[in-house]
């Protein structure tokens, strides 16, 4: 028997009479204290168990089906935290009788009034998001009552953790598409079911990579494919990806004696001498891949959507808007270029893995033998020289001087306008001096 102690609002919606007085829960996680909010014209309950404050958010519609609703969520949000399956199923069972009654703790009330305003928050903030991933975030928070640790750890420190299997289920390989709040979201290889992967250290998932996970535990959440487990192994291998090459369209000729090299008299710079020696060569234009785009709405580029919430200072957003373009599109190597200036910020380890995905997508256009010019004055170039531009820059703040040195030579043969820069650091990089942000 679990007793659920709910605000006035809440036992008002659910028509409910409270008790005043009733036996104490017969669950390990003690009372459940529960209270209801809106956010515009949408109504949810948010439910909190009174020996670890574990947060529960459900639907208003949900309501209707208490205990059962409650307790089926709250399985879910166990099972991701890895307690131990008995004892889940036990917990559950017993709440399957339900007693009404008035709250009567303060501290676990000023809990509850936390956690909605953090949820109303999300809700009125972010991009949509399922429910069972808003709760296991708010598990995650640090509550004061718990001395500062986080509901998820409480819950395992009281129930226990899962054992490990003595017969685990076979490894998996998957693509990973985008990587969301709480789970990364990937494809299988083979173009099984999409899924949603739910791992220590998800976040530094990067799309276009290919990941090999131990499951733990699978279920389906709103008909998704989900799972639990560990990474065992990340790779990068595009043409396992099976992703059709950007097109390459030919633009004429690129002819070095009609480009501009300096003023008369002026002596030509050593990087530029063997690219003018080299004579004309094809030029061409690389497809861009822009998922959403608007031709007819100049304020509907999603890459200048992503840039503008980015200087708003709402990073959290500018990433998912371009996850969304990864999801939509692994092709869209603008998004990766944008995930790798997001990540570079915090370090060039994380920011590489993003720029040479883009990278390795667009060489499957250009093959081992590309000699021609991809023009930064033809727009749809810009993406794929981005990524690459990114990558060296990268490469040299690891002090991976030799490729940087081969990545920025490479970039002034395929433009040799050089509208990015890559002249001016080469030599630097050559001298093998040390990265810094003014020299970038």
């Amino acid at each position: 028997m679990v007793v659920l102690r709910c605000t006035q609002q809440l036992l008002r919606r659910l028509r409910a009479s409270p008790q005043a007085d009733v036996p104490r829960s017969t669950t390990k996680l003690g009372d459940w204290y529960g209270t209801a909010f809106q956010v515009g014209r949408r109504r949810y309950g948010l439910f909190i168990s009174e020996h670890t404050r574990l947060p529960v958010l459900l639907e208003a519609a949900e309501l209707r089906r208490l205990p059962g609703a409650l307790s089926g969520r709250m399985g879910q949000i166990l099972t991701v935290l890895d307690v131990d399956g008995r004892a889940i199923a036990v917990e559950r069972a017993a709440m399957a009788e339900v007693v009404f009654a008035p709250t009567r703790s303060r501290s676990l009330l000023g809990s509850l009034n936390d956690f909605g305003f953090m949820a109303r928050a999300r809700l009125i903030s972010r991009r949509p998001e399922s429910l069972l991933d808003m709760s296991l975030d708010l598990a995650e928070v640090p509550v004061g009552p718990l001395k500062f640790g986080n509901p998820g750890d409480s819950a395992r420190q009281l129930l226990g953790r899962k054992a490990p299997s003595t017969d685990p289920a076979a490894p998996v390989e998957m693509a990973v598409v985008a990587n969301r709040a709480r789970t990364a979201l990937c494809r299988p290889l083979d173009g099984g079911e999409w899924t949603s992967i739910r791992a220590p250290r998800f976040w530094e998932l990067v799309p276009g990579e290919i990941v090999v996970v131990n499951p733990t535990s699978e279920w389906t959440d709103a008909g998704s494919r989900c799972l639990v487990g560990e990474v065992e192994s990340e790779r990068l291998d595009v043409r396992a990806l099976g992703l059709t090459p950007l097109r390459l369209e030919g633009r004429g000729e690129w002819d070095p004696m009609e480009q501009y090299w300096g003023e008369d008299g002026d002596p030509v710079e050593e990087w530029a001498k063997p690219i003018i020696a080299r004579g004309p060569r094809p030029l061409f234009e690389m497809e861009q891949v822009l998922p959403g785009m608007d031709l007819d709405d100049p304020d509907g580029d999603p890459i200048c959507r992503s840039n503008d919430l980015k200087d708003a200072g709402d990073t959290v957003s500018a990433r998912e808007v371009l996850m969304d373009l990864c999801e939509a599109d692994l092709r869209c190597l603008d998004a990766h270029a944008h995930l790798g200036n997001l990540a570079f910020d915090l370090g060039a380890e994380g920011a590489i893995r993003h720029y040479e995905v883009g990278v390795r997508i667009g060489e499957l256009s250009l093959g081992d033998r590309f000699d021609g010019v991809l023009s930064w004055g033809l727009i749809d170039n810009r993406p794929f020289l981005r990524c690459l531009y990114g990558y060296g820059l990268c490469l040299w703040r690891l002090g991976r001087f030799d490729e940087a040195a081969s990545v920025f030579e490479r970039i002034l043969w395929l433009n040799p306008s050089d509208n990015q820069g890559a002249r001016f650091v080469i030599d630097l990089v050559r001298a093998r001096r040390r990265w810094r942000r003014e020299r970038s």
